[in-house]
């Protein structure tokens, strides 16, 4: 018996690492780093171009965000979403190569009626593959 608890501790101890995180495990990211606001403004692009809603939506809140290391790296965001005073078609016609579009995303703001939901993604980041990444909204 006491064989048996002494390799079930060395092989829990041997995918922990010194934070207590166990390998191929999820860890938190900071929610207010600047990779984290990249992948968001990524996925309010694709987000709004998959949806028929004649309005923008715009991000309000990253609720989670997470990373795990797999074949790559997989990153799961949760965000608090909200349709904004904007209209798509007024964000989508500036030149997708030129300023004018950050600068329409970034003066469109969430309707007042304080209606929002919440949207997960994940991310799978494979430098080594001809995308290099690929979002699926979950």
């Amino acid at each position: 018996m006491f064989l048996r608890i002494f390799f079930l501790a060395l092989f829990v101890t041997a995918f922990v690492d010194a934070k207590g995180v166990v390998e191929g495990g999820e860890v938190p990211m900071d929610k207010n780093s600047k990779e984290v606001k990249q992948f968001v403004e990524e996925i309010m692009r694709k987000y709004n171009n998959e949806i028929s809603d004649p309005n923008y939506y715009v991000s309000v809140k990253v609720v989670k965000a997470t990373e795990q290391v797999v074949a790559g790296s997989l990153i799961r965001i949760k965000l608090q979403i909200a349709k904004s005073n904007c209209k798509k078609i007024e964000v989508v016609t500036a030149h997708p190569k030129s300023c004018d579009t950050l600068y329409l995303t970034a003066n469109c703001i969430a309707e007042d009626n304080g209606s929002t939901k919440e949207i997960n993604v994940e991310i799978l980041l494979q430098p080594w593959m001809h995308a290099g990444y690929v979002y699926t909204f979950v």
